[in-house]
């Protein structure tokens, strides 16, 4: 039982399907709940959450700082959705590669 009171289950050999659809990492397309969710982690345990996320929405200009609080400056464009979408060769997209180019450590196949 989690703590609002939702009984928990578990299927013992259950199997889960998911299906297949090409995403971001960062993910971009999900910024505000993102940031809200970073929030309510951070008043509950005292740090954010996601700061690899963060990190990357603060280097390409999409997300800044009023005070204390994370704002959203813009909306992503062509150019950040091209840069975080999973590409045609990648198993899956990668936080870590988007963070590297734009740290200046990795250049992208596609400039």
């Amino acid at each position: 039982m989690d703590e609002r009171g939702v009984p928990i289950h578990w299927a013992k050999g259950a199997k889960v399907f998911h299906q297949h659809h090409p995403h971001c990492m960062p993910p971009i397309h999900h910024i505000p709940s993102i940031l809200r969710n970073t929030e309510i982690f951070a008043d509950k345990w005292g740090h954010r959450t996601m700061n690899h996320w963060l990190t990357a929405f603060r280097l390409m200009g999409l997300v800044g700082s009023d005070g204390d609080a994370l704002v959203q400056l813009r909306e992503p464009d062509a150019d950040d959705f091209a840069l975080c979408e999973q590409q045609s060769d990648q198993p899956y997209a990668n936080t870590a590669r988007v963070l590297r180019y734009l740290r200046g450590e990795e250049r992208i196949a596609a400039e």
